[in-house]
């Protein structure tokens, strides 16, 4: 996943960034889903372990279980007899996506999906790869496919809102956004993502929520601290935005980054 950082004072947009999520997600026929651990599982029910909180599901409640975030996964299982070769062009494809080599890793993603049209995860790769060389459409309806295989897929969730709010369509952004949010409660990019959505509507209270809310969750990522400030710049409240700047000379300090202390100290300097 690639992080796009802008320099101090622009408002900071990433790309692509996906924090860990849980190892199982549970879709209960109702619609519900959980995300967290299974700790005990037998014929009747499993318990899961959400948020540091055990409960309790009855199997006849289930509707699916996926594992997450493996390097094939999430993906309907496959043991068909070219799977080797479904491997081995997904790999290929990773490859060619690091190396930034996006056309060829959308020839092996599209190999690996013909093998295996289940498999949730090669969509994905796939949008990413369309939307590296600006096919923006191409993206959007591979992230969709990922997500109608697999709908607690929150990678795919979030690269849909980045395409979308990369095009200007920041409320449909936003659903993406909050359905990762359901998927994954604790994602703290996720909350600044959001911010960034309102700060471009021009909610920009709504937007301070939204960066106080991953600044909980992560309180040494300077980007939070820099979206936050401003935001309170822009709506006046100085002293609020310097305190925000602080925090993040603060953390520079801290990492030894000398050359954006001086930055940041410069910029401080200029709030009057």
């Amino acid at each position: 996943m690639r992080k796009k950082i802008a320099v101090l004072p622009m408002i900071l947009l990433s790309l692509f960034v996906q924090k860990q999520v849980f190892p199982e997600t549970i879709i209960l026929k109702s619609g519900k889903i959980i995300t967290g651990e299974i700790i005990e599982k037998n014929d009747d029910y499993i318990r899961v372990n959400f948020r540091g909180i055990p409960s309790t599901y009855y199997l006849f409640e289930i509707e699916s279980i996926y594992k997450q975030e493996t390097d094939l996964a999430p993906l309907k299982a496959y043991d068909g007899p070219d799977n080797r070769w479904f491997v081995f062009h997904f790999r290929k494809g990773k490859e060619h996506l690091r190396d930034k080599e996006f056309r060829q890793a959308i020839e092996e993603f599209r190999k690996a999906i013909k093998i295996n049209p289940g498999f949730a995860g090669g969509y994905n790769n796939l949008g990413i790869a369309y939307d590296n060389l600006g096919f923006h459409q191409e993206a959007i309806d591979s992230y969709l496919k990922a997500i109608e295989i697999f709908p607690a897929y929150a990678k795919a969730h979030y690269n849909l809102g980045q395409v979308y709010s990369s095009l200007g369509q920041q409320y449909k952004a936003i659903d993406c956004y909050q359905q990762v949010i359901k998927i994954s409660p604790d994602d703290a990019e996720c909350y600044n993502e959001l911010g960034n959505s309102y700060y471009a509507l021009g909610q920009r209270h709504k937007a301070i929520d939204y960066y106080k809310k991953a600044i909980s969750m992560d309180s040494d990522d300077a980007r939070f601290y820099n979206n936050l400030g401003i935001a309170f710049k822009s709506i006046g409240r100085k002293q609020r935005a310097k305190e925000s700047f602080l925090k993040i000379k603060e953390i520079y300090q801290r990492e030894g980054n000398q050359e954006a202390v001086r930055q940041v100290k410069e910029y401080i300097s200029k709030l009057h």
